[in-house]
């Protein structure tokens, strides 16, 4: 009998710590970014200085739940970060491109889902003549990335740009055109995915003379989600404790805190 308790002693001690969870790791990653060095409107190169910028950011995660902005100035610029996300919006002055970037990891130990936003809206003035249309050719790049290769694990990466008329009063005339890039994990990765083009369209109807606003919109959107998934040698433990138990002729009670503890 000592010998039998013996060894559902060692058994329990180590069905606790293989049930232990594994600390895995969903990743995601996206970013979209409007490149004004290469963009026109009417033929005409597009220039920062003028630029109106509105930078945007959103965090999310079991201890924090924040967002800022800003914006007017050409290089505006915003970044935020915390435990496990980060953000960042408007103009980045290395890449000299203006960039909506997230990041977001979650583990075992997250209770909720982390998640990151960002959104940078330029808008490029200028005022419509005889032809009464505004030409529009923008080139931007696009990246996400999704990684949660464990069960319980899932990563969402959303990289977005849209082109759009407003009038001088900051109403929407006419939505342009607009593209989006998704990376989409659950026990699986989805990465690297990227897209380098260009949007080419063509507002009618404007007014010679009057002043108008074309609005390049670039968001990012990073969430992941990670559940505790047990070691799998945690089965065959438990298979060979219920055989043991069989075996000492124990009754359901002796061997119940052992599944408390699973």
């Amino acid at each position: 009998m000592n010998l039998q308790k013996n060894l559902l002693n060692t058994l329990f001690g180590l069905l606790v710590v293989s049930t232990a969870p594994v600390y895995a790791t969903a990743i995601s990653n996206a970013q979209s970014s409007f490149l004004w060095d290469a963009s026109s409107i009417n033929g005409n190169p597009v220039n920062n200085q003028f630029f109106l910028v509105d930078a945007e950011t959103s965090l999310f995660n079991d201890t924090l739940d924040q967002g800022n902005q800003q914006g007017d100035a050409f290089d505006t610029y915003l970044e935020q970060s915390g435990v496990n996300v980060s953000a960042a919006s408007g103009y980045d002055g290395i890449a000299d491109a203006y960039i909506a970037s997230t990041s977001s990891n979650s583990d075992t130990s997250d209770n909720l889902p982390a998640s990151a936003e960002a959104f940078t809206s330029i808008y490029i003035p200028f005022q419509a003549d005889a032809s009464e249309q505004a030409s529009v050719s923008i080139f931007y790049d696009l990246f996400a990335s999704a990684e949660a290769l464990l069960a319980g694990e899932s990563s969402l990466a959303i990289a977005a740009l849209a082109v759009s008329l407003l009038d001088d009063g900051f109403n929407n005339i006419e939505f342009g055109l607009s593209d989006e890039l998704i990376a989409n994990a659950q026990n699986s990765a989805d990465f690297p995915n990227a897209i380098q083009d260009s949007l080419n369209y063509t507002f009618s109807g404007l007014t010679d003379g009057d002043s108008y606003f074309i609005a390049i919109d670039t968001s990012a959107l990073s969430t992941t989600a990670a559940n505790a998934v047990p070691e799998p040698g945690a089965l065959l433990l438990v298979m060979m404790s219920l055989v043991v138990v069989a075996g000492a002729g124990l009754d359901k009670r002796r061997f119940t805190p052992i599944f408390n503890h699973l």
